[in-house]
């Protein structure tokens, strides 16, 4: 394996640390490689991360990343933190997932929630999306969209799907699907 580490600087007392290090296996079926991070600046900037990822010698291969950040919005200039994650993997019979989410959450009290998902088995293929989204004063509307699809001998396709919405504030509520 190799590790190495630095310290990248820029603008506005910009300054991210990281580390990656890197391997193989002995019998070189397995690459691999992890980077770890974190960054800072004057204006209040803060961020934390990884990322990881590798292949196998049959074909399988994966990437994930994550981040947390704290900064100021651009438009009223109040805290905000958000968490990010992205994962993605295929296996040696080329079947693979995905899967993204994060959510915001603001000084004002408003917080936003979402998740983004789809696997691949065969000709079988699946979707599910979801959020939340809280206005800081009491309301919230919550959805989501689930689909799957499978590809059918000759050329046809069968489908299905779910999809609702909720939305709630002031002791009251709907819901729709």
């Amino acid at each position: 394996f190799e590790k190495l580490s630095g310290t990248d600087y820029g603008p506005d007392g910009y300054a991210k640390h990281w580390e990656v290090l890197r391997g193989v296996t002995g019998d070189g079926t397995v690459q691999w490689e992890e980077c770890w991070w974190k960054a800072s600046n004057r204006l209040g900037l803060r961020e934390l991360g990884a990322f990881k990822q590798g292949t196998t010698e049959g074909g399988s291969a994966w990437r994930e990343e994550w981040k947390e950040l704290l900064h100021t919005h651009p438009t009223n200039m109040r805290l905000v933190i958000e968490r990010t994650a992205h994962k993605w993997a295929r296996d040696d019979s080329a079947d693979e997932w995905e899967e993204k989410w994060g959510e915001s959450f603001e000084e004002a009290g408003r917080v936003h929630k979402f998740a983004d998902k789809w696997a691949k088995a065969g000709s079988n293929v699946w979707h599910e999306r979801w959020g939340e989204d809280y206005d800081g004063r009491g309301a919230c509307q919550k959805w989501t969209d689930k689909w799957a699809e499978r590809l059918l001998p000759g050329g046809g396709q069968e489908q299905w799907g779910d999809k609702w919405t909720e939305t709630f504030g002031d002791g009251r509520g709907t819901k729709h699907g």
